[in-house]
């Protein structure tokens, strides 16, 4: 058996996206509840394989459930991890579990309404009814991920992919777009707790190399935190300095992007 809690922990990484349910998840595991054999809400974390772990997706769309509780929560987000890790997608819904909701109840009851109103599943009055949308739930299966070839990612997949909000770079704002450069910027360059050396001459002939990237990126710090000094010194750029830094760091990570892939 897995327990898609341990699962969890033992493979997450903070570059990937189902990170950002980090800290729920590390709060039920703080409250003794993975370490307490009598507990049985833990059983519920048990599974033999992929297959189990949809059965867990699948029971959380019962219309019953009117408010998620943080067990409930942590187990959709692992479910969902644990399902993407083994190389699968829902195949009614394949961006689900590569891209869960924090909140359930937009996939549970949004999504799922809204896909069978498209398919005309619904009453005369325009409803659709909950037994309509529990055995649409029940056809859930699996299907391989396709494997998606690195020359395929573009440059704002990994924007989007990095986001805290699932935002492609045009949509952010001035600030969130030179905090997701210099993001972006040790995604690609920070391997196994090291900074890559590259040549960047064949690109960018001598305008671009290792020193001055080490300087965007530490001139642009203050724009990954939001502690009082951090602000005071992002204050301190004026709106034509920030463009400046926009236009420039994104020259530079379209350049390490091209030599890294």
């Amino acid at each position: 058996m897995i327990n898609l809690l341990d699962f969890y922990f033992d493979n997450i990484r903070k570059d990937e996206y189902h990170y950002r349910f980090y800290d729920t998840i590390k709060y039920l595991v703080n409250e003794d509840f993975l370490y307490d054999l009598n507990n049985p809400d833990r059983k519920k974390f048990e599974v033999f394989d992929s297959i189990e772990a949809l059965r867990k997706i699948v029971d959380l769309c019962e219309p019953s459930i009117n408010d998620y509780t943080i067990v409930d929560k942590c187990l959709f987000y692992t479910s969902c991890y644990y399902i993407h890790r083994s190389g699968y997608r829902i195949k009614q819904f394949p961006d689900m579990v590569s891209r869960p909701y924090e909140d359930l109840f937009k996939f549970t009851y949004d999504d799922i309404k809204n896909r069978l109103y498209s398919m005309g599943v619904k009453t005369e009055n325009g409803s659709v009814t909950w037994a309509s949308r529990r055995a649409y739930a029940s056809e859930f299966v699996l299907e391989e991920t396709p494997v998606r070839k690195f020359e395929e990612i573009t440059l704002d997949d990994k924007f989007i992919e990095l986001s805290n909000r699932s935002a492609s770079f045009d949509e952010m704002a001035i600030d969130e777009k030179i905090e997701a450069l210099n993001n972006i910027m040790e995604n690609l360059l920070k391997k196994e707790g090291k900074y890559l050396e590259i040549d960047y001459s064949p690109i960018a002939l001598s305008f671009i190399n290792n020193e001055t990237i080490k300087q965007y990126r530490k001139d642009t710090q203050c724009f990954r935190h939001k502690s009082e000094d951090a602000i005071k010194e992002k204050n301190k750029y004026t709106g034509l300095q920030k463009q400046f830094l926009i236009e420039y760091g994104k020259m530079i990570a379209e350049t390490i992007f091209k030599l890294v892939s």
